[in-house]
């Protein structure tokens, strides 16, 4: 079997956009770290739209520090 030589979408991974997330009722887009309005509660975080205020995604409540162990994200 041969392979073929790696696509130019094959780029390291420091140099791959981030995961833009888009809102289904009013096609709002932007990266997972972007103008999303982020609501924490009972250990999950909402991502909401900030256009329509739809939500987009449930996720555990958790995020990364730099390098650290992974902690709760404070309620706001």
């Amino acid at each position: 079997m041969t392979r073929s030589a790696p696509s130019t979408d094959d780029a390291a991974p420091s140099d791959r956009r981030k995961s833009v997330l888009f809102c289904w009722a009013c096609a709002h887009a932007s990266t997972i770290d972007g103008d999303w309005i982020r609501r924490s509660s009972d250990g999950v975080v909402e991502y909401v739209c900030p256009v329509c205020d739809t939500t987009i995604d449930e996720r555990p409540g958790h995020e990364r520090t730099d390098g650290g162990p992974r902690r709760p994200v404070p309620s706001r």
